[in-house]
């Protein structure tokens, strides 16, 4: 049977519905407003640490590349003192042959002459 009394309450009731999925659909929307607010911060905060990211990059390659230079200038400067001491070694050799050629020369005169 109709009944007006039924079907006031079934529009209060479908009244009632209709305003929960526009509440649903308006908290939507705020939520998806704030995460595309999220969404943007963490883009800009992805480009910067992306910016970071390249910098140290290229401070690395500066950095590797004088590191190689002073290994190469170090090695060059082992490979010189080497030499110098190979010289000095040299040196010292014919100093202390000739001071042994002296000293048994000097060490002859003092027997021959006493």
């Amino acid at each position: 049977m109709f009944s007006t009394g039924n079907m006031s309450g079934a529009m209060m009731l479908s009244n009632q519905l209709e305003i929960y999925r526009w509440e649903d659909h308006f908290r939507r929307m705020r939520e998806q407003d704030g995460l595309a607010a999220q969404n943007a911060a963490l883009r800009s905060e992805l480009a910067r640490l992306g910016a970071a990211y390249n910098e140290l990059g290229r401070n690395f390659k500066h950095f590797a590349n004088a590191a190689l230079q002073m290994e190469k200038e170090t090695g060059e400067r082992i490979a010189q003192l080497e030499r110098e001491l190979a010289e000095l070694r040299d040196a010292k050799a014919k100093t202390d042959a000739r001071l042994q050629d002296y000293m048994a020369a000097a060490i002859r005169r003092e027997f021959d002459g006493a």
